[in-house]
């Protein structure tokens, strides 16, 4: 409970909730009272944009085990959320496979970004700086095939979501009734 505003607060790893019981503002705007607010997280809307760059063809994952865990990986994502605006500025660094139209991928990118942010999270992204920080090119390991512009170009902004589903557990009849279970012997 939060004694400056009466208002009772529920905090998550990326998403918080906050309820206020009798919020005047809120009746004045037509929401039910004690409906509260969700608050997104920078770290959830980075998870957003990673999984966006990663979706562009084009872009690669780069960087060696002790990199990822330094945080000198690409892609690479800042995030700043204005929670007033409503907007979020995005900051990226990527890395592209060789021999790729980096021009467009940074520009597909950058919509492809832009567009998820707003479908996944309401928020409008007022700034999206992607910088092209690697061309990674084929080793032996990670043979990539070609990205040509006709496969940047006709990439999907819009978001695939699904709807989670759940399906019942099926029930098992009880065969026999539970026995106690026996006593347990004490070893020396």
């Amino acid at each position: 409970m939060d004694a400056a505003n009466g208002a009772t607060t529920k905090a998550t790893a990326d998403v918080t909730s906050k309820v206020t019981p009798d919020d005047p503002a809120a009746a004045a705007d037509g929401r039910s009272p004690g409906r509260g607010a969700t608050v997104i997280g920078e770290r959830a809307v980075e998870k957003i944009v990673a999984a966006a760059i990663d979706s562009v063809p084009g872009t690669v994952s780069a960087g060696s085990a002790i990199n990822r865990m330094a945080g000198r990986a690409y892609p690479r994502v800042d995030v700043q959320i204005d929670a007033r605006a409503g907007s979020v500025t995005v900051e990226t660094d990527v890395a592209v496979s060789w021999p790729t139209p980096v021009r467009d991928i940074a520009r597909i990118v950058r919509d492809t970004v832009a567009e998820r942010v707003r479908a996944t999270t309401g928020l409008t992204v007022a700034r999206c700086d992607v910088r092209v920080a690697a061309i990674v090119g084929a080793d032996g390991d990670r043979p990539w095939s070609r990205v040509t512009r006709d496969d940047v170009l006709g990439h999907e902004l819009a978001p695939r979501l699904r709807t989670p589903a759940a399906t019942p557990l099926g029930v098992r009849p009880v065969s026999a009734p539970r026995s106690e279970p026996a006593p347990r012997r004490r070893v020396r």
